[in-house]
């Protein structure tokens, strides 16, 4: 269970998951997020154009919150070598983006709405209009080396029942 479809689906192309098993278990929601009572006044995509603004983003080549954040500059026609010049720091991992805020090494990063949620003390949380927004599906798939492939296929049944979207919303993720 990948943070994008992007891995589920190559996995499935590699034939080293069972493509009919794939099943939409929630939803990532990108958004800004800043230093905490926001100081350096970002409200837009377009504010990290500005040239004042220390920068960090996922690696687009490890972190699937990456690859969707350069689709979001793209998709705004936000030219990401002006970008680029203000990156302090770069990620492997999502998660590393929410602790550099916490750490105050950046002044605003793009990550996930449920991590970002996750460092509410540290920071605040700008939504992007849907309109400017590319929305990631989180799926689950069985992977053919897997064991006990009837236990984790109940696993998935589970995840995608009214239950586990019970529990994943009350740990704040999308799931509608």
């Amino acid at each position: 269970m990948p943070g994008d479809a992007f891995y589920v689906d190559q996995a499935i192309k590699k034939d080293v998951a069972i493509k009919n098993t794939k099943n939409k278990v929630a939803y990532f929601v990108p958004v800004i997020f800043t230093q905490k009572d926001n100081p350096k006044n970002i409200r837009l995509l377009k504010d990290l154009e500005r040239k004042n603004i220390r920068i960090g983003l996922g690696d687009e080549r490890a972190a699937a919150i990456g690859k969707r954040t350069l689709k979001i500059f793209e998709k705004n026609k936000i030219p990401y070598d002006k970008i680029k010049k203000q990156v302090v720091v770069k990620t492997a991992t999502v998660n590393e983006l929410g602790i550099a805020i916490a750490a105050k090494t950046v002044d605003v990063v793009i990550l996930w709405d449920v991590i970002a949620r996750q460092f509410a003390k540290s920071g605040d949380i700008i939504p992007i209009p849907l309109s400017e927004n590319i929305i990631s599906e989180i799926p689950i798939v069985l992977l053919k080396s897997t064991a006990d492939k009837s236990a984790a296929q109940k696993f998935i049944n589970f995840c995608i029942s009214e239950k586990g979207k019970e529990i994943l919303k009350e740990k704040g993720y999308n799931v509608n």
